[in-house]
């Protein structure tokens, strides 16, 4: 995606170049400087943005008790397996099918793994983001 050219600087509403003025809506007058994006085709500026969000969300049910172990740097790290499911109903059949899908989760946190080590237990519903 990244062709290496790159724009000067993006315009902002008002076709001033260079920083925009964060927060004017509120009356706070920061400047700002403005990210630049990726030019991708220089005949017609086409710009694609280089920003990303890489999260998940999964809601599931603990496939056994978190595992914890000690790391030789004297750091902890903890593993889980989450089983989350999925029902649909087969177009070629017409029968209703169950698939599971598991999701393997681990955490370097010192106070996520105390609190997972009470309570993280087989067959516990969790909430896993990040």
């Amino acid at each position: 995606m990244n062709s290496g050219a790159t724009l000067p600087a993006r315009t902002d509403d008002r076709g001033g170049e260079g920083k925009v003025r964060e927060g004017e809506r509120e009356g706070i007058e920061r400047d700002r400087p403005v990210r630049q994006a990726n030019v991708i085709n220089q005949d017609h500026k086409e710009i694609v943005m280089s920003f990303g969000l890489n999260r998940a969300q999964v809601i599931g049910r603990l496939g056994a008790d978190a595992i914890v172990n000690h790391l030789s740097s004297g750091g902890r790290v903890a593993n889980l397996s989450i089983a989350t499911d999925e029902g649909y109903i087969d177009k070629a059949s017409g029968e209703r099918r169950e698939r599971t899908e598991w999701h393997r989760v681990v955490t370097f946190q010192d106070g996520l793994i105390t609190m997972l080590e009470k309570h993280a237990r087989k067959g516990r519903l969790v909430y896993v983001e990040g």
